[in-house]
């Protein structure tokens, strides 16, 4: 069975992790990156993000409300995006998490990029994990959120498409132009265009 980790190449690239280790094993060290979701019963937020955060060690982990995502290509780009604007000095966060949260909402204000964050109560949540043993971390944020593993939440799904619309502000004009089997390209398109916002 193949890895479920992602290696992002300065391109933005994709490339799984296990062709990495078979046709390059001894390439410079490469941190894991992973994307899964599941449903989780948050009782306090702010708690579970403290907790969340310390089970990431020197790693990253944040979590999404996965009605907001459009699929792992989503976070993905937003992470890879977050860490190039850190490299070339265009970040408009001090923290590389919340560079991440702006990419993802492809916006350059918090307060609606968080948005995006988990809520109380039962919550579809998308986990984008980047450490050295991305399959660790991912199985302690488990623990922490006592989340039921269900990796479709992630997808972009026609159950999201009004809350797509109305957060990434994609009108039904547009939507309809390119067809509704484009929405989650839409989304991206949203988070490439705040390079040019900048």
């Amino acid at each position: 069975m193949s890895s479920p980790y992602t290696i992002i190449t300065e391109q933005g690239n994709t490339i799984p992790y296990h062709l990495i280790k078979l046709l390059a094993p001894n390439t410079l060290h490469m941190s894991e990156v992973l994307v899964f979701g599941g449903i989780a019963n948050v009782q306090d937020v702010d708690a579970c993000l403290m907790e969340v955060e310390h089970t990431a060690q020197d790693g990253l982990v944040q979590l999404f409300d996965a009605r907001y995502v459009a699929g792992k290509e989503h976070l993905l780009s937003a992470l890879h995006k977050a860490k190039r604007a850190f490299e070339r000095r265009t970040n408009i966060s001090q923290r590389l998490k919340l560079e991440v949260m702006l990419y993802a909402a492809a916006t350059r204000q918090l307060n609606r990029a968080f948005r995006m964050g988990i809520k109380r109560g039962t919550c579809p949540v998308a986990v984008l994990v980047e450490a050295d043993d991305a399959d660790m971390v991912a199985g302690k944020v488990e623990g922490v959120l006592s989340l039921r593993r269900d990796d479709r939440v992630v997808e972009c799904s026609v159950d999201k498409r009004d809350v797509l619309c109305e957060f990434f502000a994609i009108s039904e004009l547009e939507l309809g132009c390119v067809g509704e089997d484009k929405l989650c390209q839409l989304v991206l398109e949203r988070v490439a265009l705040l390079d040019v916002e900048k």
